[in-house]
């Protein structure tokens, strides 16, 4: 986020660098022979596939009975090459988090992956910043205190469900509506409304307030002099005109301006949203692409080539730490 980080968080990258020779790098050589099982299983596949599809392209090309249907049929089996190799990467991902997960945690100190903590739907709800979905999948769970702050990081997948009825039949579609980053950090500032930001970086359709309008009666546009962050904070909502700008100082807005630019492109976000509820911060972070939602590997390169992987997951998990130095959300101040 900023070019000089704290000596806390310097300390962490540099014991990092160095459990990464001395416990990671041999344990990524250990665990080799599973990516090459996996790899080896996705080539057998991949050959057999290409020779199964070349065989039905032959036949649909001599035959005279071919339809549209059958050309797309073979394009579906060449689609299972594609499909077959995000799912066991997405294996090899989930074997090595599960094996060197807190290995990879150890410079964090009091950073551990716990399964059992979570940050609860009916707090989301309340949070007003994320997608209304009937039940969630956290791969990751990872909790800790940095500088006194307790922080509750979580990779999850939201999913909804729509029934819909037609002709007397019912329907039932699950659709995935949010795979993203979502945090919880304490912050030492008494308040007692509720306000809340969205940054769409990426994208220009409708904001994802305007799908929820309905949940923001009690909310009014917060008036800020700064039209710059505007440009990063299209939304920006409260139940308390003074306490918002007493939040959003224009310190405070400076550092949410970089927090936005740097975040979004180093977990390539597609947009990013805050709130400030009961002495809480909740940042919600929606990912443009789920397969890089905290990757450890990719199968096709070995593991012990693949420290750029682990330092993108590192690097994230310093990021989220330097919003408590930027913030300074450590610092305990009364209320306005």
């Amino acid at each position: 986020m900023t070019l000089r980080r704290s000596e806390e968080l310097t300390a962490i990258d540099k014991a990092f660098r160095q459990t990464y020779h001395s416990e990671l790098l041999p344990q990524l050589k250990r665990m080799e022979f599973v990516r090459i099982i996996l790899f080896f299983i996705f080539t057998v596949w991949s050959l057999g596939t290409i020779a199964y599809a070349g065989l039905a392209l032959w036949a649909c090309l001599n035959s005279p009975d071919t339809t549209l249907l059958h050309y797309l049929s073979v394009a579906a089996i060449v689609c299972s090459i594609f499909v077959a190799y995000r799912l066991l990467e997405f294996v090899l991902n989930l074997i090595l988090k599960k094996k060197m997960l807190n290995s990879i945690l150890k410079p964090f100190k009091t950073f551990k992956a716990n399964k059992i903590f979570d940050i609860p739907s009916s707090q989301l709800k309340e949070s007003k910043i994320v997608e209304k979905h009937v039940f969630k999948i956290n791969p990751e769970r990872i909790e800790g205190v940095y500088k006194g702050v307790e922080i509750k990081f979580n990779t999850a997948l939201l999913f909804d469900i729509e029934r819909r009825y037609s002709a007397g039949k019912s329907r039932t579609k699950i659709s995935n509506v949010f795979s993203g980053y979502i945090v919880e950090m304490d912050m030492n500032k008494q308040f007692s409304g509720h306000t809340i930001l969205e940054s769409c970086l990426y994208h220009t359709d409708e904001s994802f307030f305007d799908f929820l309008k309905d949940d923001y009666y009690e909310m009014n546009e917060v008036e800020l002099e700064d039209p710059e962050f505007k440009k990063h904070f299209t939304q920006i909502k409260s139940t308390d005109q003074v306490e918002a700008r007493y939040l959003l100082t224009p310190t405070v807005m400076e550092k949410l301006k970089e927090l936005d630019m740097t975040l979004g492109r180093l977990l390539m976000l597609s947009d990013l949203r805050l709130s400030f509820l009961d002495k809480k911060i909740l940042l919600v972070m929606k990912v443009r692409n789920v397969n890089n939602l905290l990757r450890l590997c990719v199968l096709n390169k070995p593991l012990y080539k693949q420290d750029k992987e682990i330092c993108m997951f590192k690097d994230t998990l310093l990021e989220i730490l330097e919003i408590v130095d930027e913030l300074e959300l450590d610092e305990k101040v009364g209320t306005y």
